[in-house]
């Protein structure tokens, strides 16, 4: 089959545009073809296995992926939904909606989609960041009638921005930031060629929360557009290259560990049902809210602390002190030498106290 031949069956398969099926089509073809000009036998299952993610399911398959779709990589459901286990979940960075229940004095929508950014003690409340409100709002956990609160999944884009993807090609962070200087209204009409990706978007930092783009055919083209390494080490995998694990982490939010300048790729560690480390494309990765940048350490270098081990509180000195509001300059806040002699970082505040 030929390119042409195959975006045209692709087109009344595939539930996508038919710019986005060209797009789509034109990123994989060298993959797919194998760098001929056909597919081959060889090549349908790696057309096969491409697609299916966009293809439209039976009512047998809808059930089965309503039944499944919450169950992630540690064992458990997704948030606020009911586990096997009995317990309802929640996890920083999972993606929310706003039920049909709205107080009078917030200004969110019902439908309105957010993230959460804080997690409570003793999970009774979480604060979640609301996509088109500055503010924060701190919340009741959990909510399972959903009420107030809905779980969404990690991919869901709202229908104004999808609108705007459609019309200038931008990604859903682009759009967003398109959006939101016209204050979230839009217009009436689209310039054609007039949108330029880069200009509406933020560098992210290392060391600093980022989220992983839900755009799985913009992000597979740039991964395509990166040219493959060229070292001789053979420890190099020949650079980075699209992949079910990359896709699957889309939409989630991670920690931004290394920026290559050479390639324009980041190394990301995510959080939350999974702690895996990809790297991605850079235009693949946006920054999102944070409330931790506006708090300083509550401990500095040559304090007396505890930290908690395995088994228990163990003394320690702080010897390095990493995250400083903004300013970061390790992965975790604090590095910490413990009095029996090992060196640990220390991730999170609720697992170091000042010393008895």
């Amino acid at each position: 089959m030929t390119k042409k031949a195959v975006s045209l069956a692709l087109k009344a398969m595939l539930s996508l545009s038919t710019d986005d099926v060209d797009a789509f089509v034109e990123a994989s073809w060298h993959t797919w073809a194998q760098g001929g000009e056909h597919l081959n036998a060889s090549s349908l299952p790696v057309l096969a296995a491409a697609v299916r993610e966009f293809l439209p399911a039976t009512s047998t398959e809808a059930k089965q992926t309503q039944d499944d779709s919450g169950q992630l990589e540690d064992g458990h459901k997704r948030t606020g939904v009911v586990c096997d286990c009995g317990q309802i979940h929640v996890r920083r960075g999972d993606r929310i909606r706003h039920g049909p229940a709205v107080a009078e004095d917030t200004p969110v929508a019902p439908g309105q989609l957010g993230t959460i950014v804080r997690i409570g003690r003793g999970r009774e409340t979480v604060t979640v960041k609301w996509d088109r409100c500055d503010e924060t709002q701190e919340y009741i956990w959990p909510d399972p009638e959903g009420h107030t609160l809905l779980p969404a999944s990690y991919n869901e884009v709202a229908e104004d921005l999808s609108n705007v993807q459609k019309h200038t090609k931008l990604s859903t962070a682009a759009a967003e930031e398109f959006l939101r200087h016209r204050g979230f209204v839009p217009p009436d009409s689209f310039t054609h060629g007039k949108y330029i990706e880069d200009s509406f978007r933020q560098p992210p930092k290392r060391w600093h929360r980022v989220r992983i783009l839900p755009d799985s055919v913009l992000v597979q083209q740039w991964f395509d557009s990166i040219a493959p390494c060229q070292c001789n080490r053979s420890s190099c995998s020949g650079g980075i290259r699209w992949s079910s694990n990359a896709n699957k982490h889309l939409g989630r939010e991670g920690i931004l560990l290394e920026i290559d300048e050479s390639d324009g790729t980041v190394l990301v560690e995510t959080y939350g049902p999974c702690s895996c480390q990809i790297w991605y494309p850079r235009l693949a990765v946006m920054p999102v809210y944070d409330p931790d940048l506006n708090d300083k350490p509550c401990h500095k270098v040559d304090d007396q602390v505890e930290c908690k081990m395995e088994h228990g509180w163990e003394k320690g000195v702080v010897e390095e002190v990493f995250w400083n509001g903004k300013e970061r300059t390790g992965r975790h806040p604090y590095g910490v030498k413990l009095h029996e002699g090992r060196q640990i970082q220390v991730p999170r505040e609720s697992l170091i106290r000042r010393a008895a």
